[in-house]
């Protein structure tokens, strides 16, 4: 008993928290309901013939389209995405919006309350009159009166108003040659109307708008229809009774408005359900989705379209149409027969015709391609044979290698076959090899280059264009020097080194072949070449330089010389004391603690006593083009940088120190680090003081020193 209790109560327990957990869940999201698929819902583009360049979640989507089709239909059937023909024309009206619309006021615009009449009256009397006509119809011309226009139209306007005020005034006549005060009579601002478009249209609704507005007019200004919208059984309403019907595809297609009349108060226009669709696809000019009226069947549908191309095969053409709401049929037809006949083919709702492409392939032709004067297509006439062809064809070229053609042979269940010829025995009409020709047969002639590759020879070293170039027959080394501009004048115009490679002679430890020519900067044609060096293919020619052979070089000496300027070295040897001497050797003021001697971007430091009291040694180098030399004239000051309370230039005094030029630049500011305190020598160099125990040594000031205390 008290295990049975137990079980119970755990039981219980668990119940209760189950239904708990329940409670805590939250409530399901409420199902979407899906908006039924709809023309609208399909972008008026058409399928692409190649189907591989459709990306692949594309690709999976239509291959479940045809798997379902295959399940209902036996078939696989690609999903139509065709646009429906003429709604395009109201693309840009719903992309940029309506716009305002007003007509242009035709001579038989019928005048009614609303309009506004200006009357300019000049001459002998000048009046300017803006009336409105009211309701009851009339305008009132000042001290004229009273004036009714109603169902006046525009043209008959200014001779009613002229008659009018000729009453009152003398001077406006019917002739008016006679006359001295002229008249002139327009509208102004015209009477709006109300219009209602309803039905299929983008936005339907009612519109304000001027009283020139026709039906056309209107629909443009409500977007135009849907695509669940008719385009030609547009209904104009007047008074609860149709007046008119309107049919965009006159208008489309032949630039007809036809029934487009203006409109008036209260006038509705209603767009209806489309009629019978049909599509068509394929080989014709616009391929779409059509509208037809219950008179148009097969012909009247091409005429639309825009008719046939020429690749479109007439002989077989295939609809697709549903019976009864039940099932699919597939009718063949021969629109060949049809059209020159006198009958038509009637059309159902929902029928989709497609007018396939003729086959790429010729059924009375070969092709011949390569070294032939006219490559091409040719018919192929009974019992051609590969010599008349190539006859046909304008002959080979001398290039043509007549030991070897190929034939692709393709049979009719379109499997090939290649077969080799000799094409030199096939001119000579040998049998074996100048075939009977077949339809689709393919000849390819070929070069004497084909199989082999380009020869060639390059060039290397001191010539005036390097490179690579093609090797011809009984060309020698001093023809490709010609080839490739000339020595340079720096050239070695001994000799030149040949590498060559010869697949026929080359071995496992030696590859290469060396030799070496004489070659010559003499270019004119002798009588013979007798020294001359035969070419082979892939020889590798190096043109070396003259070991002897240097251009000038350059350095420049400046400052407190005699003649200064820009010198040619004399030799690789010269020093710079030489250089010193070609300049005429130092002038009195010249201050040789200042010298400078740069090479490149880099400053060298050079102790010039030592160079002029000892040449030829260390300090006097050996001198590189590109080398500058300066050597000022002696300073008087002394230059104090950095932590200083007044940084400047100071005379030099011989027997001052660091702290008496220091002090004589305001002292050491706050944040001065004495112990950091460096030099810059007059000829560039870094220079610090020396320590000794707690001591330092400063230097000794010399003309031109500068001092520079950090931070």
């Amino acid at each position: 008993m008290p295990q049975r209790l137990v079980l119970w109560t755990f039981v219980l327990i668990s119940t209760l928290l189950l239904h708990l957990h329940a409670q805590e869940q939250p409530p399901p999201p409420p199902e979407i309901e899906q908006a039924p698929s709809t023309p609208e819902a399909v972008p008026p583009t058409e399928t692409p013939p190649d189907a591989a360049s459709q990306p692949l979640e594309q690709e999976a989507a239509e291959a479940e389209t045809q798997a379902a089709d295959e399940t209902s239909t036996g078939f696989a059937k690609a999903p139509e995405r065709l646009e429906t023909f003429g709604h395009s024309i109201f693309n840009e009206v719903m992309a940029t919006g309506s716009q305002a619309l007003s007509g242009s006021v035709y001579p038989q615009y019928s005048i009614g309350p609303g309009d506004e009449i200006i009357i300019s009256i000049w001459g002998a009397v000048e009046q300017n009159y803006k009336l409105e006509v009211d309701r009851s119809g009339e305008i009132n011309i000042p001290q004229v009166g009273r004036l009714l226009l109603t169902g006046v139209i525009l043209k008959d306007l200014e001779e009613k108003v002229r008659r009018r005020l000729s009453a009152s005034y003398s001077g406006i006549r019917r002739d008016q040659s006679q006359s001295d005060t002229y008249v002139d009579v327009s509208l102004g601002k015209l009477r709006m109307i109300q219009v209602y478009v309803v039905g299929e249209v983008h936005k339907p609704g009612a519109y304000m708008v001027n009283s020139t507005i026709t039906g056309l007019d209107a629909l443009y200004q409500a977007g135009g229809p849907t695509l669940q919208g008719s385009l030609r059984n547009i209904a104009l309403l007047r008074n609860e009774k149709k007046i008119a019907t309107m049919d965009f595809y006159q208008f489309i297609l032949e630039g007809q408005k036809g029934k487009n009349v203006r409109l008036e108060n209260q006038d509705v226009i209603h767009v209806p359900p489309p009629g019978p669709e049909v599509i068509l696809k394929g080989q014709l000019h616009r391929p779409a989705k059509y509208e037809l009226r219950p008179d148009e069947g097969l012909r009247r549908l091409l005429e639309i379209a825009g008719g046939l191309v020429p690749e479109s095969y007439a002989e077989l053409v295939q609809i697709e149409r549903i019976i009864e709401y039940r099932e699919r049929l597939v009718l063949d037809l021969n629109l060949s027969q049809l059209l020159l006949s006198d009958e038509d083919f009637p059309l159902q709702d929902g029928d989709q015709i497609t007018i396939s492409k003729i086959p790429d392939t010729y059924a009375n032709a070969v092709a011949i391609e390569g070294y032939v004067k006219r490559p091409g297509i040719y018919q192929l006439p009974p019992g051609m044979t590969l010599e008349d062809l190539i006859s046909k064809s304008g002959d080979i070229f001398p290039e043509a290698y007549l030991g070897r053609a190929n034939l692709v042979r393709t049979h009719p269940d379109l499997t090939k076959e290649l077969i080799p010829l000799h094409l030199g025995k096939a001119l000579q009409g040998d049998p074996a090899h100048n075939l009977t020709l077949e339809p689709l047969d393919k000849i390819t002639v070929y070069s004497i280059h084909t199989f082999g590759d380009d020869q060639f020879v390059t060039i290397d070293g001191l010539v005036r264009q390097p490179g690579r170039f093609a090797l011809l027959e009984g060309m020698y080394l001093q023809d490709l020097i010609v080839l490739a501009g000339g020595l340079q004048e720096a050239a070695h115009k001994l000799k030149a080194e040949i590498a060559r490679t010869d697949p026929s002679t080359a071995t496992f430890k030696r590859p290469v072949q060396l030799f070496e020519a004489t070659i010559s900067d003499i270019y004119e044609i002798g009588p013979d070449r007798p020294d001359d060096f035969a070419l082979q293919n892939r020889d590798a020619v190096f043109i070396r330089p003259n070991p002897d052979f240097e251009l000038q070089q350059y350095v420049t000496i400046q400052g407190q010389v005699h003649f200064p300027g820009r010198y040619a070295l004399a030799s690789r040897s010269e020093r710079l004391t030489d250089l010193i001497q070609r300049a005429g050797n130092f002038k009195e003021n010249a201050y040789f603690e200042g010298f400078r001697f740069s090479r490149g971007n880099q400053s060298i430091g050079i102790n010039l006593k030592d160079a002029l009291q000892n040449p030829g040694g260390t300090e006097d180098l050996i001198l590189q083009s590109g080398d500058r030399i300066n050597i000022p004239q002696k300073p008087a000051t002394v230059e104090v940088k950095g932590a200083v309370y007044l940084p400047r230039t100071l005379l030099f005094r011989p027997h001052e120190g660091v702290d008496q030029y220091l002090e004589r630049s305001g002292g050491l500011s706050k944040n001065a680090d004495r112990g950091g305190t460096y030099f810059i020598l007059p000829n560039g160099e870094f220079l610090r003081p020396r320590k000794f125990l707690f001591w330092r040594l400063w230097p000794k000031m010399i003309p031109g020193i500068q001092i520079i205390v950090p931070t």
